[in-house]
């Protein structure tokens, strides 16, 4: 069975863990994003996109995505998951740090 190189399952599973070592407790959503956290009390939310490419990328983010984002900005990141192989992942978050 061929794999779906696009899909990202992954991205989100390897983010989700890296927002638990965090100190976060975390979800993965539908909506408003792919993944809910929370973490002393405020509500975050990350879009994950997904590449496999490291010099350019181009993702799309839906209506609901937009709409979270500009309600609640301090707390909406967009998140480039660049993946290098099945086993490396190295995400970078748009916005100041968390």
């Amino acid at each position: 069975m061929m794999k779906n190189l696009k899909s990202d399952i992954g991205a989100k599973g390897a983010f989700r863990r890296e927002l638990l070592s965090r100190g976060f407790e975390a979800r993965i959503a539908k909506s408003p994003a792919d993944i809910v956290a929370t973490k002393d009390g405020r509500t975050w939310y990350f879009e994950i996109k997904m590449t496999r490419r490291t010099d350019t990328y181009f993702g799309a983010a839906t209506l609901t995505e937009w709409a979270q984002a500009l309600a609640d900005p301090d707390h909406f990141r967009f998140v480039v998951a660049i993946c290098k192989d099945d086993d490396g992942l190295k995400a970078a978050t748009t916005g100041p740090s968390l």
